[in-house]
């Protein structure tokens, strides 16, 4: 929209005078004064007017290779993933074990219907569980499943060992 009074004429001395302060300004001016003569040039007609979202090319273009490089990176990892359970549905048992006697007690989210496991130290099969019981202080969970304590029996402390304990269906 164009003031009355001002001429296509007048817009395009406008932008040869910002164009003509440009090389002697500080750069953020010089900025300031492209704007300037780029709205001038628009207001006189000889020029289409810029999208506004073109102006932000840059961003855009980090915007989009951000969004290229994360997915690329998610197939990637997707693709050279290597699981460490020993088997499908194996249970990862977390430390702190508790020692009794001469096992160790972990706890874990069961199936009510499971009564036996094997426990796994990584990759190597401990053995079958020396019990699998319910948690005495907890009331039965619905849906099928419950926290329940496994015992096991390992040649070394689970805790000071850094290997990963699975107990597993057998």
């Amino acid at each position: 929209m164009t003031r009355p009074g001002l001429t296509r004429e007048d817009f395009l001395e406008m932008e040869r005078g910002c164009r003509a302060m440009m090389p002697g300004a500080l750069p953020e001016a010089r900025d300031v004064l492209e704007a300037m003569a780029d709205e001038c040039r628009v207001r006189a007609g000889s020029a289409p007017p810029t999208p506004k979202w073109w102006t932000k090319k840059p961003l855009i273009i980090a915007a989009v290779l951000a969004v290229l490089a994360y997915f690329a990176a998610a197939l990637y990892f997707k693709s050279t993933y290597v699981s460490k359970a020993p088997r499908d549905g194996a249970l990862l048992l977390l430390p702190p074990f508790q020692k009794t006697r001469h096992v160790y007690a972990a706890h874990g989210w069961l199936p009510d219907d499971l009564s036996q496991v094997v426990v796994y130290e990584d990759s190597t099969p401990l053995g079958l569980a020396e019990a699998v019981y319910d948690n005495p202080v907890e009331k039965p969970a619905s849906g099928g499943k419950r926290w329940r304590f496994i015992e096991f029996t390992s040649p070394k402390d689970p805790n000071a060992s850094g290997h990963t304990y699975w107990a597993v269906r057998p």
